[in-house]
């Protein structure tokens, strides 16, 4: 199972308190976290540390994630100072565990 950028960017709006779990975002508030999300989404792929394609966030890296991007847009919504930055890390550190092996081992056939 996967999750979106919308489903990603509802959580970090709950998680920096910007809405409730039954309220929506206004429109200018979800483009600039999304534009934020999507920004570090880029980045973080670029770096090689996030490997799915973009709207396919593995259910598993969801919390993790919300932990990153929670620290990284925090800023841009005032809410830095707050204590969500200290989630970069050990969100990054979640995602890094599940991230699969680059290294893939063929099946080589062994003729007798």
């Amino acid at each position: 199972m996967t999750a979106t950028t919308a489903t990603l960017r509802d959580l970090v709006a709950e998680d920096l308190g910007l809405k409730a779990v039954d309220e929506e975002l206004s429109d200018e508030l979800s483009a600039r976290i999304e534009a934020r999300i999507n920004h570090w989404m880029a980045h973080y792929r670029e770096l090689g540390l996030f490997w799915w394609a973009d709207n396919a966030i593995p259910n598993a890296c969801v919390g993790g994630l919300t932990m990153v991007m929670a620290a990284r847009v925090c800023g841009s919504v005032r809410k830095a100072g707050q204590g969500h930055e200290a989630k970069l890390e050990p969100g990054l550190a979640m995602i890094a565990a599940l991230k699969p092996d680059a290294q893939i081992d063929t099946l080589r056939t062994l003729y007798y």
